[in-house]
């Protein structure tokens, strides 16, 4: 489908110029572009990934490559499929990558001690807002459940997010090793693997959970916002809620970073929640393996002009 802007592919590919024009004209036709990865190292063999981009004069007009070759170190096909499965792997990842930036960026500010310091300031309030309303109404206001669902909710997430925020500096670890060599060495190349499955594993579980409970935080941002809590709170207390206001805003804020990293557009909540609970722990594996099967291309393009002197002749 062709987009109304320009898109352009992950950092790992570059515009096919130079010496890699001359490895890629084979392949390119007419109304097309192509990109090429940086050497991937692979047992004895260096190869490399050209992709096909819809567009011309450096303007890319479609979103996802249309197809795709492996080349060896001689510009040569490969025709093997488990190395073409293990660069498209790599493709993919730095794909998921690209549109994961602000997901790993989050991730890396995330402080463990801060979570702690979170749920135990929400605590606090919780039990200073309770206190207060009961001895004026002589019953828990039922609004008030919220925050113990968000007590819950902060507990089941505190864990995730730990494991995202690890993953993610193992993910820049790998990134800088990468761009250090100029090269895609295999061992670097398999630690990026796992700690961006991993690291997407975890992201997806707090998104369910977040989604599941976006009305909770909404409304305990409302309350701490609001006079039927925040009159029982003390000045300590008020500038704790505060910044509780502030997270709960970011948790908000975060969610739209869920949508755009999964790349779908869906109208609810609940559709959205199902669609993630159905994704695979191992969908880049699947994802590649989707790719090799309907976009990699193991045969020449013609060009024109052959094409046209084959026409000529018959």
């Amino acid at each position: 489908m062709l987009m109304s802007y320009t898109v352009k592919p992950p950092p790992l590919m570059s515009l096919a110029e130079g010496k890699n024009s001359t490895m890629a004209e084979p392949y390119v036709g007419a109304w097309e572009l192509a990109f090429i990865s940086p050497d991937i190292f692979i047992g004895q063999g260096v190869y490399r990934l050209l992709g096909i981009y819809s567009g011309s004069s450096g303007k890319v007009a479609a979103e996802h490559f249309h197809k795709f070759h492996i080349l060896n170190e001689e510009g040569k096909v490969v025709d093997d499929e488990t190395i073409a499965l293990y660069c498209i792997k790599v493709y993919v990842t730095f794909y998921k990558l690209m549109i994961s930036n602000k997901d790993i960026e989050y991730s890396l500010l995330i402080s463990e001690k801060d979570n702690v310091e979170l749920r135990d300031n929400l605590l606090d309030i919780k039990e200073s807002v309770d206190e207060g309303y009961i001895q004026d109404h002589g019953k828990r206001h039922k609004l008030f459940k919220d925050m113990d669902e968000m007590l819950v909710y902060l507990e089941m997430v505190e864990g995730l997010e730990t494991k995202m925020h690890e993953y993610a500096k193992q993910i820049r670890k790998c990134e800088a090793d990468i761009q250090d060599e100029t090269k895609m060495n295999k061992d670097v190349l398999d630690a990026l693997l796992t700690a961006t499955s991993q690291f997407k594993k975890n992201a997806r579980q707090k998104g369910i959970l977040l989604m599941q409970n976006q009305h909770r935080l909404r409304m305990v941002r409302t309350l701490l916002q609001d006079d039927l809590a925040n009159k029982y709170l003390d000045p300590d207390q008020k500038e704790k809620a505060k910044r509780m206001i502030k997270k709960i805003g970011d948790e908000i804020e975060y969610q739209q970073i869920v949508y755009s990293t999964h790349d779908m557009v869906l109208f609810t909540p609940k559709g959205y929640i199902k669609k993630l609970q159905q994704i695979p722990d191992d969908y880049i594996r699947l994802e590649a393996e989707q790719f090799v099967g309907k976009k990699w291309m193991v045969t020449k393009k013609p060009s024109l002009l052959k094409k046209f002197k084959r026409e000529k002749e018959e």
